[in-house]
């Protein structure tokens, strides 16, 4: 029952997944030079990714 769960909450709730991206984001941002000011900017807009927050939402 439990791993029905586990399965089913990823798949039901499309909302966790730019959540877990907030990782990606670090690395990417890392390679552009700017990390104060991208992992600020997804913090205050949803706690998940600045893009990935625009585009589920638009």
């Amino acid at each position: 029952m439990m791993y029905y769960h586990y399965n089913y909450n990823p798949n039901q709730y499309p909302q966790p997944l730019p959540y877990h991206p907030q990782p990606m984001t670090k690395q990417s941002v890392k390679k552009g030079q700017s990390i104060p000011k991208p992992v600020q900017y997804p913090s205050p807009k949803q706690g998940g990714c600045g893009c990935g927050s625009k585009l589920p939402k638009r």
